[in-house]
């Protein structure tokens, strides 16, 4: 099975830990990351996604919807300003998780959106992690999962932004490879992953 780092650590592994206490035979080899693009080629049987899909032969199966926030620090604040609608964010430095986030526009569910191109960044990292802790460090601005950032959130370490515009939330899908019959230990594994996804969309600030 494959997953994003954190978001794996997190969900799918206590998935995977609940399917063995239910068919203790039931093995897994977990790769968390984002180096399982081909299924075919590094033998897995099921992998998570988060965000857009890219077209492929793969079946997906949709989890859910993990909500997203903007965060900032007290200090970045203080310091730069902050900002009380979504044209002030070209004011501001962003820290991004990925170039694909980098040329990605920051959407809402109104249909608006604020431009990639007014976006300024001076730092890119694929860590969910490291990214919160150079925002906790004031270094700039994310936009990420609620879930990876609310106990933050609740310490008073980071601070919401521009809760008044609601953005549109990532997609989580299960992907796996078509065959002639979906092997069980698969249907379970996205039944439980869905019922795990469903309690982060209603995620609060509190």
């Amino acid at each position: 099975m494959g997953a994003p780092v954190d978001f794996g650590s997190q969900f799918v592994v206590p998935v995977c830990r609940a399917m063995q206490k239910q068919y203790p035979d039931l093995n897994f080899e977990l790769f968390l990351g984002s180096d399982f693009e081909n299924l075919f080629s590094n033998k897995i049987d099921v992998a998570v996604r988060i965000g857009e899909l890219a077209n492929s032969q793969l079946i997906a199966r949709k989890l859910g919807e993990i909500s997203r926030v903007l965060v900032a620090s007290q200090q970045y604040l203080e310091k730069f300003g902050i900002p009380l609608n979504p044209m002030d964010l070209e004011q501001h430095n962003f820290i991004f998780y990925s170039q694909k986030q980098a040329k990605s526009d920051i959407e809402y569910l109104n249909f608006t959106r604020f431009p990639h191109v007014k976006m300024h960044s001076n730092f890119t990292v694929n860590s969910v992690s490291a990214v919160r802790d150079l925002v906790i460090n004031g270094v700039g601005i994310h936009l990420g999962p609620l879930w990876f950032f609310s106990e933050a959130i609740h310490k008073k370490q980071l601070i919401p932004l521009l809760t008044d515009y609601q953005l549109k939330s990532y997609s989580s899908h299960a992907v796996y490879k078509k065959q002639p019959c979906t092997p069980q230990k698969i249907k379970v594994f996205i039944d439980k992953m869905k019922e795990a996804v469903s309690t982060l969309h209603n995620s609060s600030f509190n």
